[in-house]
């Protein structure tokens, strides 16, 4: 029996989010907990949607819908803020993390509505489900938030609906579903809470330091960039000198005319005056700036060296899995002592990277002079299934995911010295994660991997490796970096590398974007009451604390319903079970092919395959089947370089928006397969002059010398 990854990678996302409501319980998780297993559920039908074609917008091919792992991502984050909060008694932002965990849900639960939505026939069982999880859901907001809480929440999800109509249409197969609602989600996140700090409501008492507002103001400047000339180009060339210019100048305008402004507006002083004192407050600094500097030669190195062996090996050449681990080891290069010695410079760096990476990305796609077309040329190279949209994104969410876990920390709520226990690693996430394990796992297993995980391409020696020189580097930062103290959480930090290193080898998402996030969540909440919460409610130990107790119970309890409902599930599924189909010797079958009636190509594909003849049964298996000897269906001919098919009758006619067409009966295929073709596809015109004949009534071309009908207005 074949093991389906996607379940198996749902079951460590189930256990990560089981080990974090253990280690904080509060009147939101059970709506999480619900969240997430109607994201289970709806996650299958997604996938059927984008194997089908179906949906709504042009997803990322080769890769699952990912819905379970990203729906839980930006809830979780909330609950986690909300626990450091409480405990630290900040009342504003606890409220403020209530409304991240609120929207991470609302946004999460409209993406479910999407699949449910455009799926046919209407999947009952799920509709439940995510009717109960929205009860749940609604309830909890009306019982935890305030109405201009839920007003805000509502704005989030309002932006969040028009960037999804927008860039999803505008960037096709960029993006799976749960890659999209990381994203795009985010996205709207930082827009609204940058209107509502423009507008003069943002969170009272905030620190107004530009440090804190270059991240967004950069991304929005960015993605506006990106839009407006995105729509512009659609009308105009791109690739022309005159083009180019209107682009650099408009891009200067935005940044002068806009993005300085508005920060200067947001941090309350001059952006570059802040930015050439913030530089040279030591001369360490510009040492690391050096440092950086001499690790982005060797990036360009490395693309060079790589686009050599392109130019001698032929176009098809590609650089091996191995070969992008240099960036990844330059990623580790670069923030390690950066984290370890100076983050605030860690911190803006990145921004600064991120911003450039956006800004290139522009000048690739649009193909702006002069770099556009050696931008292409030398990102060829890099280039897999994963970049089949007109976006190149893999760096950019390997500089995301290593970055993120820098931006969100230390955060609000943070005690003096920074987070205790484990909670000291948490910045240090991005590197553990995409850094160390998977680079580490990527080449050990390419190299000497031998035993794959069942379903996988990835290899047990991979992720046992992963998971060793993630310990090691934990061993590393610890001597490296004092203000990490573990304080007895190693089992903690070693189940959430394990965790991760497993979800690492059986995801079909970006990694680079992904795995960072697991980690961070992880580690955050042990460090909630600065005490490692029990990960299983066996592994308990006696103590005197109410909490601890509370936590026990609750653990204990969630285990006997999680135990309950999956027995549930178990006996419902054996029931509907139907058993398999029984054939007799001589009985004549259609096989269905699971493929689409027209191919990417134009050529019809048939649905069904047929019909074959049962010729006896082989070891309790299926029955060997022999094709009959009329060919069904019959090769199509080739007429004028192109192919053409045999229709056998013309079965109506219907004129629209896509103008005359008609319903046809194809020549050897199934009824399944009749389809409406183009008026001018039709290559006899006899076919469509002899239908006529019989069915006059039917819409047809209009007869020459006949007007158009018009309408006369009376005299």
């Amino acid at each position: 029996m074949q093991t389906d990854p996607v379940l198996v990678e749902s079951l460590v996302v189930f256990s990560i989010v089981l080990c974090v409501h253990v280690a904080v319980w509060n009147q939101l998780s059970w709506s999480c907990i619900a969240l997430a297993i109607q994201a289970f559920y709806v996650q299958h039908k997604w996938d059927r949607l984008l194997r089908a074609g179906a949906a709504v917008f042009h997803f990322r091919p080769s890769a699952n819908s990912g819905v379970l792992p990203a729906s839980m991502l930006l809830p979780l984050l909330g609950l986690a803020l909300q626990g450091r909060c409480v405990a630290a008694g900040n009342v504003h932002f606890e409220r403020f993390a209530m409304v991240v965990t609120v929207t991470g849900m609302m946004l999460a639960l409209f993406l479910s509505l999407i699949a449910l939505g455009v799926t046919r026939p209407v999947p009952t069982n799920t509709c439940v489900v995510a009717g109960i999880a929205a009860g749940a859901i609604f309830y909890a907001v009306k019982h935890t938030l305030t109405v201009s809480e839920v007003i805000e929440v509502l704005e989030v999800l309002l932006i969040f609906v028009y960037l999804n109509l927008i860039l999803l249409y505008l960037l096709p197969r960029c993006f799976t579903p749960g890659e999209a609602l990381l994203i795009l989600g985010g996205i709207s996140f930082i827009i609204n809470q940058l209107i509502k700090r423009s507008l003069g409501s943002g969170p009272a008492g905030a620190d107004a330091e530009p440090l804190l507002f270059l991240l967004p103001v950069a991304v929005v400047g960015c993605v506006l960039l990106g839009v407006v000339f995105a729509l512009l180009f659609l009308f105009m060339e791109s690739d022309s000198w005159a083009a180019s210019a209107f682009f650099h100048t408009m891009t200067a305008v935005l940044g002068l005319g806009l993005l300085l402004p508005w920060l200067s507006l947001l941090g309350q002083q001059h952006p570059v005056a802040w930015l050439l004192l913030f530089l040279t407050q030591s001369p360490a600094r510009l040492w690391m700036l050096a440092y950086w500097g001499v690790l982005a030669l060797a990036a360009v190195a490395v693309v060079m060296r790589q686009n050599g062996r392109r130019a001698a090996g032929g176009k098809k050449h590609r650089a091996s899995s191995a070969a992008r681990k240099y960036f990844h080891l330059l990623v580790v290069l670069t923030f390690g002592p950066g984290l370890a010695l100076d983050r605030p410079l860690l911190h803006l760096a990145a921004v600064a990277c991120l911003a450039v990476f956006l800004f290139l990305e522009l000048v690739r796609v649009f193909r702006i002079r002069p770099l556009g077309a050696p931008l292409r040329h030398w990102l060829a190279v890099f280039l897999d299934e994963r970049d089949s949209g007109p976006l190149v994104l893999t760096h950019i969410y390997l500089l995301l995911g290593v970055s993120l876990p820098v931006w969100l920390s230390p955060g609000p709520c943070t005690p003096r010295g920074g987070l205790p226990g484990a909670g000291g690693l948490v910045p240090y996430a991005g590197v553990l994660a995409v850094g160390v394990g998977d680079t580490v796992a990527s080449v050990f297993g390419s190299t000497v991997g031998e035993i794959r995980w069942p379903g996988t391409k990835k290899t047990f020696e991979g992720t046992a490796t992963s998971v060793f020189a993630q310990v090691i580097a934990v061993a590393i930062f610890l001597i490296a970096d004092s203000s990490i103290n573990l304080n007895a959480s190693y089992s903690w930090v070693v189940g959430s590398i394990a965790m991760v290193a497993m979800l690492e080898a059986y995801t079909s998402q970006i990694d680079n974007l992904l795995l960072p996030y697991w980690p961070f969540q992880v580690l955050a909440f042990e460090c909630v009451l600065g005490s490692q919460p029990p990960l299983y409610p066996w592994t308990t130990s006696a103590s005197d604390q109410p909490v601890l107790k509370t936590w026990c119970k609750e653990s204990e309890r969630t285990w006997e319903e999680t135990h309950k409902r999956l027995r549930a599930a178990t006996e419902i599924s054996l029931r509907r079970w139907e058993g398999t189909l029984q054939y007799a010797l001589g009985q004549k079958v259609w096989v269905s092919t699971k493929q689409s009636c027209v191919g990417a190509t134009g050529e019809l594909v048939a649905k069904y395959e047929g019909p074959y003849t049962v010729k006896g049964k082989i070891n309790k298996g299926p029955l060997a089947r022999e094709k009959s000897s009329s060919i069904n269906p019959p090769p199509p001919l080739e007429m004028e370089g192109g192919l053409a098919y045999k229709v056998t009758a013309r079965l109506d006619s219907h004129k629209g928006g896509k103008g005359l067409q008609y319903l046809v009966d194809w020549e050897g295929y199934s009824p399944e397969e009749h389809s409406l073709v183009p008026a001018s596809q039709v290559l006899d015109p006899n076919l469509i002059a002899s239908f006529h004949r019989l069915q006059p009534q039917r819409p047809g071309p209009r007869r020459r010398g006949r007007p158009r009908s018009r309408r006369l207005a009376g005299s």
